[in-house]
């Protein structure tokens, strides 16, 4: 199991999600790249709009093929939080200890100086370990939050960009996007617009006016998009 823990501020990995990720990866001798893969993204808080600087994040890729036993910890990490929501992450994990047979998940655990619990996630996914680099956004919960009930019902669309196809569920405030093939979750906040709506993620924009959209990313052509 690993252990570490990072600040991305410090670090400059808070701009890890660009030109940068495709460097990283070119770095990676062929030997280390054989075992060594990488989950990466950003997690969203819910009800949240800023972090606290002492809050701090547990990460954990966990085996949940055995139902009836703890969960096996493949790999696990602990950064510390800046000031902003969505905050990057990203993790990694040895291929050998992989099987495409069994089901992962990753967790995450927001807690505050004292150890006092924030936030959870609930989410489960059919991670493709096969992968080098999973690009994967987590949707975290406030505890206070996730006793209320109703929770809000997303509403679910197909989104199609340039081609490719994504399940979308559309919250307030934010958009989360699922790949057809599960090797891609990305979490959009939704941000003030002069006419319909606007999501961004790191320097990535998605604007969705009725069934028309597109994709803007800086040093890239508008990708046209369309509501399914």
């Amino acid at each position: 199991m690993q252990m570490t823990v990072r600040s991305f501020k410090k670090r400059g990995l808070d701009k890890f999600f660009g030109c940068e990720m495709l460097l990283f990866m070119l770095f990676i001798s062929p030997a280390h790249a054989l075992d060594k893969h990488f989950i990466a993204g950003y997690i969203y808080i819910d009800k949240t709009q800023e972090l606290s600087q002492d809050w701090v994040a547990e990460i954990a890729l966990v085996d949940l093929s055995k139902m009836d036993s703890t969960s096996r910890v493949i790999s696990q990490t602990v950064i510390s939080l800046g000031s902003e929501n969505p905050f990057p992450y990203y993790l990694e994990y040895d291929r050998s200890k992989w099987s495409n047979d069994f089901r992962y998940a990753l967790k995450v655990r927001i807690s505050d100086a004292s150890g006092e619990l924030i936030a959870v996630n609930g989410q489960q996914h059919q991670f493709n370990g096969e992968v080098a680099l999973l690009a994967y956004d987590v949707l975290t919960r406030k505890i206070k939050w996730t006793t209320q009930k109703p929770q809000q019902k997303p509403k679910q669309i197909l989104l199609e960009c340039s081609g490719s196809v994504s399940r979308a569920k559309v919250y307030s405030g934010f958009i989360v996007l699922n790949s057809m093939d599960n090797r891609m979750v990305k979490i959009f906040v939704q941000v003030p617009a002069a006419s319909g709506a606007r999501y961004v993620r790191g320097d990535t924009e998605l604007w969705l006016k009725g069934r028309e959209g597109f994709v803007v990313k800086p040093g890239y052509e508008q990708q046209p998009c369309r509501v399914g």
